[in-house]
């Protein structure tokens, strides 16, 4: 089984369209779990109000962030495999038959994730590369809506719930990483992901960027001592690399200036009102 776990805060006006994507799959043995993270709109506690009455658990919780959200669905999980589906994305109707029939072939496998399409403010497929471990200390490779073994986001021991302004879906990422496990990509983009102009990771991203990268940092930081230089010498190289570019540009200045590149313009310039004259107006 499959439990599909749903984190909610005020997005009644999408949520039933992440939860018609789960009902319309071709795989059926699954289960869907919302977290219903302290909602105070209308419109939401409407659609989860009429959710009660299907076989659809919802769980009510004060507002502490999706983290906790997550984590407190997948307790409550009885699927062997986990899928953690934001409140305004959808799948494609074949993700959970692809991602079982993936796991039935490789019983060593403990994560299979895919491509994304973007949809709403945004229409971009992105193509996702081979998760490193790596790569994914600089920037997050994917998106949080792989299909995990429950094994796995245990022994991860799941969202790090400190953090409370965005990133936590990176954090987990990395802390899966430095676990030894087998993982396989869907080459389709079987993730719909909504991009909203005013969604929480954007604004996440404007207010808290340096903070969160801090975090990040200090909590990884063995990992980026193992993968990188320590921070000084970064800083020196970097340093040093400005310098360069300044010297170049400089130079490149006083090239402009040397009576040859004149006399070489000077030279060229009946040449450069003949191509402009005959060859441009023709293209």
């Amino acid at each position: 089984m499959i439990s599909i776990i749903i984190p909610c805060y005020n997005q009644g006006a999408y949520i039933q369209d992440a939860i018609d994507s789960v009902l319309a799959q071709t795989y059926t043995n699954w289960e869907i779990i919302i977290v219903n993270d302290g909602s105070n709109d209308v419109e939401t506690l409407c659609v989860l109000n009429d959710l009660s009455n299907k076989s659809i658990l919802i769980i009510n919780q004060e507002n502490k962030g999706v983290s906790v959200a997550r984590n407190n669905g997948a307790k409550y999980a009885n699927g062997e495999l986990l899928l953690f589906l934001d409140g305004d994305d959808k799948i494609e109707k074949n993700y959970l038959k692809l991602a079982v029939d993936a796991f039935n072939k490789n019983s060593t496998l403990s994560y299979v994730y895919c491509d994304i399409q973007e949809f709403g403010d945004e229409n971009n497929y992105r193509s996702i590369e081979q998760l490193d471990l790596r790569k994914t200390l600089l920037n997050n490779q994917t998106h949080v809506s792989g299909i995990l073994k429950k094994d796995l986001w245990l022994s991860s021991k799941g969202f790090d719930e400190s953090f409370k302004k965005g990133w936590e879906d990176w954090d987990f990422m990395i802390s899966i990483l430095k676990l030894d496990f087998e993982f396989y990509k869907i080459p389709a983009p079987m993730l719909l992901y909504r991009i909203l102009q005013n969604s929480r990771d954007t604004n996440a991203l404007a207010e808290h960027e340096k903070e969160l990268k801090n975090q990040i940092y200090l909590k990884h930081i063995e990992s980026y001592f193992k993968y990188f230089d320590e921070p000084i010498t970064l800083l020196r190289n970097n340093v040093a690399q400005q310098i360069e570019i300044l010297h170049l540009k400089e130079n490149t200045k006083n090239i402009y200036n040397t009576f040859s590149y004149k006399l070489g313009s000077l030279i060229l310039y009946p040449f450069k009102i003949i191509n402009k004259i005959f060859f441009e107006k023709k293209a």
